[in-house]
């Protein structure tokens, strides 16, 4: 179960030498000096000094609750505890006379205190106890609708407009599936800004940017329609799942046939499919989108022969030859709108899934091996194509160092 502290007023509690005053104070121009009377939290201020005391906070509570077989963790001013049903009241009591003590009376804010529940909102997610899924609160969902709807991407906007887009976003990316690539284009567009706050600097949206902020609004709507198809174990949470991956997956296309196959941990073959292409991209033009598809038809592998329940999610390594490819999938960098369309669509693919893209890896054609062979051959028979891969398995178990770099290699 899970319990809800807070603590009141709590920058104002924060003890502090008479003669360090004066650092707070700030001199905004010659002659003018501003001393905050107040903290200033959000996306401009937070002030780290906090960070001392709450920490303090938060190794006297875990200590004492250890015998109880909880646990807590402190989030500025806010302190989240995590205990079995039996001693969940016990744990929250150590909160409720260690907040006092730590930062005087009355700083604990009743109003504020959140009894033991099975479900709870914690940090913008919706965690529920009984089965250990997560999903975005309401008022997250309010925030990221508002913050994506609203925004221009017509118009040049300033630091801060970029600063809460990218914030939400990466908030969020932690718990959805298949949005990731589109947080870093938001990120890049804050550094452009070299540290300038000022609101008479302002920037353009770029392509990526602009395509971040379309795909976030349509998973904004998806969190309003359908939240609990969002839901996620909190094992997301408890360890990024780019650490592991439980599948590699190797692709490669050519002009008339795209081909993938699906190896597990081991480099055990489980799955092969082509594709032939319903007409002959002989000049090229389609080459990216081409190698792109190969990643949907890896994923959709990965979905047959994972456990299609949340418990176990398909984590997926992508291996190909094709860097821009690859790069859509890492960065969501993509300019033309054929791009944007099949990176979309791959998105969308995770959005709806148990599968995630744990990471990607670049190999050359040579290096990939019978899956490249496979591709720029005329499409033949599965019956053909299984028994001439499943003859080369041995060779592929046994020569994965070649064309998997040891420090690429999963453990």
């Amino acid at each position: 179960m899970c319990a809800k502290d807070d603590v009141d007023k709590a920058f104002l509690r924060i003890f502090m030498d008479v003669e360090s005053a004066t650092l707070f104070a700030v001199q905004v121009q010659e002659g003018i000096t501003m001393i905050p009377l107040t903290g200033q939290f959000g996306w401009t201020g937070m002030p780290s000094a906090f960070g001392v005391p709450s920490r303090a906070l938060g190794r006297l509570v875990k200590r004492d609750l250890q015998p109880l077989h909880a646990t807590a963790d402190a989030y500025v001013d806010d302190v989240v505890e995590v205990a079995p049903a039996a001693t969940i009241a016990a744990a929250q009591a150590v909160v409720h006379e260690h907040i006092p003590h730590t930062f005087g009376v009355g700083a604990l804010s009743l109003k504020k205190v959140v009894s033991p529940a099975t479900a709870n909102t914690i940090l913008g997610w919706d965690c529920n106890f009984v089965t250990q899924l997560v999903t975005p609160a309401i008022k997250m969902r309010r925030k990221a609708f508002f913050a994506f709807w609203v925004v221009d991407t017509s118009q040049k906007q300033p630091l801060s407009v970029f600063e809460v887009l990218a914030g939400i976003a990466e908030h969020l990316s932690h718990g959805i599936r298949g949005v990731r690539p589109f947080v870093a284009a938001l990120h890049r567009m804050k550094n452009k800004f070299g540290g300038r706050r000022s609101l008479a600097v302002r920037q353009a949206f770029d392509a990526p940017a602009k395509l971040a902020v379309e795909v976030w609004r349509a998973v904004s709507i998806i969190m309003f329609a359908h939240h609990e198809r969002l839901a996620v174990p909190f094992s997301a949470f408890t360890r990024r799942w780019s650490d592991v991956s439980t599948c590699l997956g190797l692709s490669d296309g050519s002009p008339w046939k795209i081909a993938a196959a699906l190896f597990s941990r081991d480099c055990t073959l489980l799955a092969f499919t082509q594709f032939s292409l319903p007409f002959s991209d002989i000049e090229g033009l389609f080459q990216n989108v081409r190698e792109y598809m190969g990643f949907i038809l890896v994923m959709l592998l990965a979905l047959s022969f994972s456990n299609t329940s949340l418990d176990s999610p398909a984590r997926v390594a992508w291996i190909g030859d094709n860097k821009a490819a690859l790069s859509w999938v890492d960065t969501g960098k993509a300019n033309s709108s054929a791009c944007q369309l099949a990176n979309i669509a791959g998105s969308w693919l995770g959005i709806q899934s148990t599968a995630e893209v744990a990471q990607v890896r670049h190999l050359s054609a040579s290096r990939i091996g019978i899956i490249d062979s496979i591709s720029v051959t005329k499409l033949t028979t599965f019956h053909h194509t299984w028994k001439s891969i499943c003859n080369r398995t041995h060779t592929f178990r046994s020569c994965s160092g070649s064309w998997i770099p040891q420090s690429h290699r999963p453990t």
